[in-house]
């Protein structure tokens, strides 16, 4: 009998704790991303040359891509607990749009205190409304002389995600306990629309093209990777956990090698989903308590154009600084807004535990 592979810096960390959903570190994950996002945003924006050893790290670790798969996972188990319309979307708008309202609350102050002679009343009220909704996307050119030019404009995936959420809700009784190739043939037909993008540039007006990057069309494969690892749960987790080390390794290869297609790499996520997922439930002692990393996403754009606008560019100093005063934020909109939808989430697991 063979044994198992043993790696000596892997001993004794993972409890043996028999494996279930609840016993992972996915929050870390999130962190990670959310930290990727940040550091990627502020180099390029307050002019900070990061590292190289950061700079490896952020083009590995892409905030987006583990922000969408993590998503894919989690939504699809929670459907599979429960698929009624009405309880899935007042889950997922509780989760989303408080803090996201608090994000762009803070923007509006931002502007109004630093950029207020320079607004204009109808695109700045119905910038506010897109911020607010699903188009976050849109910037009036009146806002385009503050910071950046886009007040948050990593507010875009708000939108993405809402999109691939319904695309999903709508795709789940087609998929759930169905014959696998259902799974091959839909994410297949999203990769193809990831990879397709390239050629719409060529024969799209630009707009078009934009507009088009804003759907859940390219990136709907993600969600579906974190999905099909959710659906199959019992099957492959336990495997993904045990090697994750391998899928990671491909995952890096693919990534460094530049042997990959589509946006976020297609061929490396395939890996790097379920490595980061497996790395999740193998170390589960890892778990953040406390996730903030909602706020980090939502607040750091926020903080970064009020650097950027007051001229406060090309330091260390400022980058760590924005990062501290975002991590502030987001604690405090975890704390404070973050509650309503975790109080609801623990009410709904109450009520199913009485009812079992």
């Amino acid at each position: 009998m063979k044994k198992d592979i043993q790696l000596p810096f892997l001993k004794n960390i993972s409890d043996g704790a028999p494996l279930n959903r609840q016993s992972n570190c996915i929050s870390l994950l999130r962190l990670v991303a959310a930290l990727s996002v940040f550091a990627g945003h502020a180099s390029v924006h307050l002019q900070v040359e990061l590292p190289k050893v950061a700079v490896w790290a952020h083009s590995l670790f892409d905030g987006v891509p583990i922000f969408f798969f993590i998503s894919g996972f989690l939504i699809y188990h929670s459907l599979t607990k429960n698929s009624d319309l009405k309880i899935f979307a007042s889950k997922r708008l509780l989760r989303l749009y408080p803090e996201l309202w608090c994000a762009v609350g803070l923007s509006v102050v931002s502007l109004l205190v630093l950029y207020r002679e320079q607004l204009q009343a109808l695109p700045f009220a119905a910038w506010i409304a897109t911020q607010s909704s699903v188009l976050q996307f849109w910037t009036p050119d009146c806002l385009r002389g503050f910071g950046c030019g886009t007040p948050n404009g990593s507010l875009w995936t708000v939108g993405v995600m809402v999109q691939s959420y319904i695309v999903i809700f709508i795709l789940f009784r087609f998929l759930h306990n169905r014959p696998i190739w259902r799974w091959v043939g839909v994410t297949a037909v999203s990769v193809m629309c990831n990879a397709a993008t390239p050629l719409l540039e060529k024969f799209l007006p630009a707009i078009l093209v934009k507009l088009y990057g804003q759907t859940f069309l390219p990136y709907l494969w993600i969600f579906l990777i974190g999905a099909f690892l959710s659906a199959y749960f019992n099957k492959l987790m336990p495997f993904c956990k045990k090697f994750w080390y391998l899928f990671f390794a491909v995952a890096v290869i693919f990534n460094f090698t530049n042997f990959d297609f589509g946006q976020y790499g297609v061929l490396k996520t395939l890996f790097f989903a379920p490595a980061l997922l497996g790395f999740a439930y193998f170390f589960p002692r890892l778990n953040i308590k406390h996730d903030i990393t909602y706020g980090l996403y939502l607040y750091h754009m926020v903080v970064l154009n009020v650097f950027i606008h007051l001229g406060h560019t090309g330091s260390y100093a400022v980058f760590f600084i924005a990062l501290a005063i975002t991590a502030v934020l987001s604690a405090i909109s975890y704390i404070a807004i973050g509650r309503i939808y975790r109080n609801k989430k623990k009410k709904e697991i109450q009520h199913a535990n009485q009812q079992h």
